[in-house]
């Protein structure tokens, strides 16, 4: 029993030690995404621990995942900050669509090894389905998709996104 505490402590020790060094470092932060979460799922997973690397500036990739932060008001007329996590698919002045669940930029079709297939026919039906109209995406911004083409918690709500609410990119 008492190895087995010292072991723990010791586990505890390191880890405090490492995110204080990561968090006092300032270019990395763990980060946890919310329960329940799918979203992103299977990169990103419900409840997991995930290191970002803070975003300061920059060309972005197509294909990387982000983490945004937006104020919106609560119920209550609060504001609060609210992040989330997406995988960036058009790049300033880029014209982004849909067609059948699938992102097509600027009049191409684009790879996206990434996304899950739909796990039953009714699922890719509705993915069949999924066509937006072709949008530019603005200087400045990024247009910010779902893994999870049913979830449309991404730009296909929100708009495009200004670069200054990307905060962190995903570190693989």
């Amino acid at each position: 029993m008492r190895e087995f505490l010292r072991a723990y402590w010791f586990y505890i020790v390191v880890v405090v030690v490492l995110w204080v060094g990561l968090y006092l470092g300032g270019r990395y932060e763990l980060v946890r995404t919310p329960e329940g979460f799918g979203a992103m799922a299977p990169a990103l997973e419900s409840g997991k621990f995930y290191l970002f690397r803070q975003y300061r500036g920059g060309r972005l990739r197509r294909g990387r995942i982000v983490c945004v932060r937006f104020e919106r008001l609560d119920s209550s007329g609060k504001v609060r900050l609210e992040e989330r996590f997406a995988r960036v698919a058009g790049l300033p002045g880029e014209s982004v669509r849909l067609e059948k669940g699938r992102l097509v930029v600027n009049g191409q079709s684009v790879e996206e090894p990434y996304l899950p297939e739909p796990s039953h026919e009714g699922e890719r039906e509705r993915w069949g389905e999924l066509n937006t109209v072709e949008v530019l995406t603005p200087r400045g911004c990024v247009w910010l998709l779902n893994d999870d083409r049913l979830v449309r918690t991404d730009s296909r709500i929100y708009g495009a996104v200004p670069l200054r609410n990307v905060v962190a990119l995903l570190e693989k």
